[in-house]
C-alpha cells in the first residue's frame, strides 16, 4: 500500500510542480496534486478492514495518509 500510493503521490507531486513552475494556475497545480486524495483514503481504508492488521500499521497508515495529503 505504502509503495504504490507513494510512486503514485510522487508522480503527481512532480507533475503539479512542474505545472507551477511553468507559470500554470496555481488551482490547476492543486487539483492535480490532490487528485489522489481518494485513492490514498482508499488504501487507508481497506488496511483498515484487513482482518489480519496490526495496530502499528493501522496507525502508520494514517500517518502516511497526512504526510502524502500536505506535501
Amino acid at each position: 500500500m505504502m509503495i504504490v500510493g507513494s510512486v503514485i503521490n510522487l508522480f503527481t507531486g512532480f507533475i503539479a510542480l512542474m505545472i507551477a513552475a511553468q507559470g500554470g494556475e496555481l488551482w490547476v497545480a492543486a487539483m492535480v496534486h490532490f487528485a489522489t486524495l481518494p485513492y490514498n483514503v482508499f488504501l487507508v481504508l481497506a488496511l483498515w478492514r484487513t482482518p489480519g492488521r496490526s495496530r502499528f500499521m493501522a496507525w502508520t497508515s494514517l500517518v502516511w495518509l497526512g504526510t502524502v495529503t500536505m506535501l
